[in-house]
């Protein structure tokens, strides 16, 4: 009877590691295009690491 127990539990553990691998694949998020930095109202020159609305879209290379 142990023994199995500890099959069945041993199957259902390989069986969610298969399943978390299978899901577990790389995706590269899509450029959006976006070239221009706004504050809360208007657009401005993008701001340098430190300043106020700094990482902006417009501020990261995409793919």
């Amino acid at each position: 009877m142990k023994k199995r127990i500890i099959i069945l539990i041993t199957a259902m553990l390989l069986t969610l590691l298969s399943m978390a691998q299978a899901t577990a694949k790389e995706y590269r998020v899509p450029d959006t295009g976006i070239t221009k930095c706004y504050d809360n109202s208007r657009e401005i020159p993008c701001p340098k690491q430190g300043q106020p609305f700094y990482g902006q879209d417009a501020q990261y290379d995409g793919n």
